[in-house]
């Protein structure tokens, strides 16, 4: 499950709207391969110690509701509304002691415009109709993201992505009022061959200085192989590591196991599966070793009428 909802979890749905540094990414559609499911799966509940989480989705595979609930009374809901695969309203509904919290859930409305140029509008109101934002996605010719304009009562912020690219690297650019915020540099390495890698290198600013950097490393499968996370050091004047994670996958395609080395500390986790027996299938138990945390899948197939497998 490591490509859009990478170590589970559904805090990063909303940190386009939330954080000032993630406002430049476009609203993105979720389907069920994002959250490491196979076949025409219509709802998977997740049962951890911690609490649960459910998702819903559509015959075409999108997700169309998610559900996380810290306590039996208290939980967020989340729907998706579509036409087609295009995206209309987000929803997020908080409830604390079983009512609506309507002063913190919110609506994001979107209208598309084709002419004279692709352009995206996320308004977003809360419950009690209240204005918050709004954002205005602004795309080039090739259907690439090229601009962000975002709307309040506290004035008008544009960001600025910029595209390049030289020999087999890509770089991604985000500018906030002209001050850069991040980049997202992609090369290849054994290009063309069975151990081809892309490798992703992720730099994030602070007030146009350079603050922190990922590198991810991944295979032509799409498999995310490692991660290392750097901080800048203002006194070097350089990157240096903090943590390195190194990931394994069985052959179905699970990861089994996860090696973090930090400084002079190394510690190894081991993932094994239960399965639920289907065609392509998935799996409806995930221990963790050394740990012995858990967690519990039950799902639901549009093929059947069987109830959800524990």
């Amino acid at each position: 499950m490591f490509n859009k909802v990478l170590k589970s979890g559904l805090s990063v749905l909303f940190s386009l709207t939330i954080s000032g540094f993630a406002i430049a990414q476009e609203p993105e559609i979720f389907k069920r391969d994002d959250f490491d499911l196979n076949g025409p799966v219509k709802n998977c509940r997740v049962i951890t110690k911690y609490g649960q989480e459910e998702f819903e989705f559509n015959e075409s595979g999108f997700l169309t509701k998610s559900t996380t609930r810290f306590t039996e009374n208290d939980y967020s809901l989340t729907y998706y509304k579509f036409r087609d695969s295009v995206l209309l309203e987000i929803r997020n509904e908080n409830y604390i002691e079983g009512q609506l919290d309507r002063a913190t859930s919110i609506a994001h409305i979107f209208a598309m415009d084709s002419l004279p140029e692709k352009k995206i509008t996320e308004r977003i109101f809360s419950y009690e109709k209240e204005f918050l934002d709004q954002y205005e996605y602004y795309y080039d010719e090739s259907g690439k993201l090229a601009r962000v304009v975002r709307s309040n009562e506290e004035g008008v912020d544009e960001t600025e992505i910029a595209h390049s690219a030289y020999k087999d690297e890509e770089t991604i650019s985000h500018l906030l009022n002209g001050v850069i915020q991040k980049s997202v540099r992609t090369s290849f390495k054994n290009k063309g061959t069975e151990a081809e890698q892309y490798i992703i290198l992720k730099k994030e600013f602070l007030n146009g200085e350079p603050h922190k950097a990922f590198e991810e490393i991944k295979d032509n499968n799409g498999q995310l192989k490692s991660l290392k996370e750097y901080t800048f050091d203002q006194n070097k004047g350089e990157f240096g590591i903090v943590q390195k994670t190194e990931y394994e996958y069985d052959d179905k395609g699970n990861l089994s196991k996860e090696t973090t080395i930090l400084g002079r500390a190394k510690s190894v986790k081991n993932y094994v599966y239960q399965f639920d027996g289907k065609i392509p299938g998935n799996w409806i138990k995930q221990i963790v070793t050394p740990d012995n945390t858990y967690k519990t899948r039950r799902i639901t197939y549009f093929d059947s009428e069987e109830k959800p497998e524990e």
